[in-house]
């Protein structure tokens, strides 16, 4: 195990001070209402996040995700509440919109050699005019008008107070459950393990740090959905990246892409898996994004 130097305490402790700053200007800044609302926004955006690390890694960038967000939400709020269209139909026709232009991206960076900066650069410009092409300049309200409303059905739910405290001990049974299967894997294949104290301190503090965050939404309205896809999503990428053969292909290429290439890696077609998903996770942001109108 590596020392904790102070540099990699300097983001946490900024974020602790930028807290306690607006708490002391402003004490209604630790509330829980004003929490919860900032773990929803905090979760729409981590969710691209996300999306955006699997195409950082082979080493490439997309520019477009913000506009597509725009775009992919877009037009599915207007197939909704324009078109008439039943929402999971609108839905699943814009992720496959998505799914199809990011994929067309990814082709033409692999196929054409053009770097993903013009490319996306060139997506972004594009996705934008078509965002206000696609709503006419004017703003689609979504309303709690019925079963169509989907979108602020999702994006404003909560779960119940007690439905909360069982996922904590639901979470805290997994992470005991996967750090003990962790270490008994190590153990066998000859590898250090680390000692039953470490291991119960990090289940420990992961444990508590979920349980405060549920007794704080808990006090509001419970804990937000939005969030529950967060976690959802954070727990498919780290699988993906992790535990799959797809994932350490995006590393070797991102290390370096020539000798993956020459260690048999397919670069071109993973490249493009990467983009794929990001069109599926611009698509999951934009829906999201769309319905955070009345929390």
């Amino acid at each position: 195990m590596t020392a904790m130097r102070l540099g990699d305490l300097t983001m946490p402790l900024v974020l602790v001070a930028l807290a306690a700053g607006f708490a002391a200007a402003a004490p209604e800044f630790l509330t829980p209402r004003n929490l919860s609302m900032l773990l929803i926004e905090l979760s729409v955006t981590a969710v691209l996040a996300l999306g955006m690390l699997l195409v950082i890694l082979p080493g490439q960038i997309d520019l477009s995700a913000g506009s597509g967000v725009g775009l992919v939400g877009g037009v599915a709020a207007v197939l909704v509440f324009r078109a008439g269209w039943p929402a999971p139909a609108a839905l699943l026709l814009a992720a496959m919109l998505a799914l199809l232009v990011w994929t067309a991206m990814g082709l033409l960076i692999v196929r054409s050699g053009i770097p993903a900066f013009i490319v996306t650069l060139g997506g972004l410009l594009v996705f934008r005019g078509l965002f206000w092409l696609t709503i006419r300049s004017s703003t689609v309200p979504v309303t709690r008008g019925g079963e169509p409303n989907l979108y602020a059905a999702l994006a404003s739910a909560y779960l119940p107070s007690s439905l909360g405290l069982a996922l904590v001990a639901a979470f805290t049974a997994l992470a005991a459950g996967l750090m003990g299967h962790r270490r008994s894997t190590r153990r066998a294949a000859g590898l250090v393990v680390e000692t039953g104290e470490v291991s119960f301190l990090k289940v420990f503090t992961a444990a508590q740090a979920v349980l405060l965050t549920v007794l704080v939404c808990n006090h509001y309205r419970g804990v937000p959905v939005v969030f529950l896809i967060l976690c959802t999503v954070a727990a498919a990428t780290h699988v993906l990246t992790v535990h799959t053969r797809f994932g350490r292909a995006l590393f070797a290429i991102g290390g370096n892409e020539e000798a993956a290439r020459m260690a048999g890696i397919p670069v071109g077609p993973t490249i493009t898996a990467a983009y794929a998903l990001m069109g599926l996770v611009v698509a999951l942001t934009g829906f999201l994004q769309t319905g955070v109108t009345d929390v």
